[in-house]
């Protein structure tokens, strides 16, 4: 069984009256096996209000039936790149999508999430009116609702009530204080000569 998380844009930190951006994001997606799941998060992808975008699906030794649907998508959508990672893990799938990434913001996405409509642009929004923050995210909601993921769930919860950096300061070393796959982020923070690995839960 596979969790599925919704981005839900918070309105309290967002201003609605910034001019739109030039600002081109990369948003980074590895994929596996997740086969129909991936559909529905790259089509909640290209449905963005944000359009300057491209899209990375980084295969990480998918199965045959996940791989045509990402050749589905990229066949119609010239911005939708899928480039082959064949050390398996998701730190190696990142890192490959950072390097391959050719805007100035780099977003995540998981292949068994829905972003919302206006994540990427509100995102962008807030990165332009604060120059000095270099990342940020968004709270999410996790879907379906059942007895087994009750503690996933209290998870998020915790997760979402972080929204300040001192909150993020004071809580990282309990959990990652951030949902990753919410994440966007300035690429110069990284540099290709001095690319740590990510870290894969």
């Amino acid at each position: 069984f596979k969790q599925k998380t919704a981005y839900e844009i918070s309105t309290r930190d967002w201003s609605s009256d910034v001019c739109s951006s030039d600002l081109l994001v990369s948003i980074v997606l590895p994929f596996v096996n997740e086969g129909g799941l991936l559909r529905e998060a790259v089509q909640s992808i290209t449905a963005q209000t944000y359009s300057n975008l491209e899209l990375l699906l980084i295969d990480n030794h998918a199965d045959t039936s996940t791989v045509s649907i990402a050749k589905e998508f990229a066949s119609t959508n010239r911005r939708l790149h899928i480039i082959q990672e064949n050390i398996r893990g998701i730190s190696h799938a990142l890192n490959t999508g950072i390097r391959a990434a050719k805007g100035e913001l780099i977003a995540r996405m998981d292949a068994d999430d829905i972003a919302h409509p206006e994540r990427i642009k509100k995102q962008v929004e807030h990165l332009i009116q604060n120059p000095d923050t270099g990342v940020v995210s968004c709270r999410t909601t996790l879907f379906p609702e059942n007895e087994n993921n009750k503690g996933f769930r209290e998870f998020i919860s915790w997760q979402n009530n972080l929204l300040t950096a001192e909150d993020h300061q004071m809580q990282r070393f309990i959990e990652s204080p951030l949902a990753h796959p919410a994440v966007m982020m300035r690429k110069n923070l990284r540099s290709e000569e001095h690319t740590s690995e990510l870290q894969s839960r």
